[in-house]
């Protein structure tokens, strides 16, 4: 029973294996996390854990059957929204961009669903864009992964709603990064109902009428 893993403190035990400096250990103890973190119980339990901050701090040596597990663990932590607020002040869109720097469709995939969940919630959208989520976004839409382009989608249509994404896009900090025109001509549907989304979210504001109009 996985509520019993937790009474027994097993979460704990496998964050210290995460510092350990052999691989194997580190991909059974990311491994077990990530399957104790499909379960609602990890909501509960997850906040003074320490997972985020052991496991980010070993993305940057991991090797690629690790980060698998990593972004696994990043995606299934996602689906809870109490686990939300403590992912992003960890700085997980940071995490997923440099898990971005291999290219494995299931790596992707699980990234793309990180962001979709956490672009999801208002509350959240204008911290994480200013993490770079849509960088990542933008590099996740050349996946050629069905199910990572729906995410990266969904994403999209969340992100593109924030009035403060929409005048940080306005004033120009992200100048290099404004995928929606490209997605409005993509063969791809997704991403035509993507760019469909934002620009009908743009204009129900100055700001965003005024972005529009100056990306064409």
């Amino acid at each position: 029973d996985n509520f019993l893993f937790f009474k027994l403190g097993v979460p704990a035990a496998m964050v210290e294996l995460v510092k350990d400096s052999d691989k194997d250990l580190q991909i059974i103890a990311v491994a077990t996390l990530r399957h104790l973190s499909a379960r609602d119980w990890i909501a509960e339990n997850f906040s003074g854990s320490g997972i985020m901050q052991s496991v980010i701090r070993c993305i940057s040596w991991a090797h690629e059957d690790l980060r698998c597990q990593i972004a696994g663990l990043f995606a299934n932590l996602s689906e809870h929204r109490e686990c939300q607020s403590t992912m992003v002040s960890s700085g997980v869109v940071t995490a997923v961009d440099t898990l971005l720097s291999i290219e494995n469709d299931e790596i992707w995939q699980d990234c793309a669903r990180v962001l979709a969940n956490l672009c999801a919630n208002e509350g959240k959208q204008g911290i994480i864009h200013r993490q770079g989520a849509l960088k990542s976004l933008v590099k996740l839409s050349k996946s050629n992964g069905e199910i990572c382009q729906r995410y990266v989608a969904i994403a999209m249509r969340f992100l593109s709603s924030s009035i403060e994404v929409q005048k940080s896009l306005a004033s120009g900090e992200n100048e290099s990064s404004f995928p929606f025109v490209e997605f409005s001509g993509s063969h791809l549907l997704d991403f035509q109902r993507a760019a469909a989304a934002a620009f009908a979210s743009m204009s129900l504001n100055q700001t965003g009428q005024s972005l529009g109009l100056r990306k064409g």
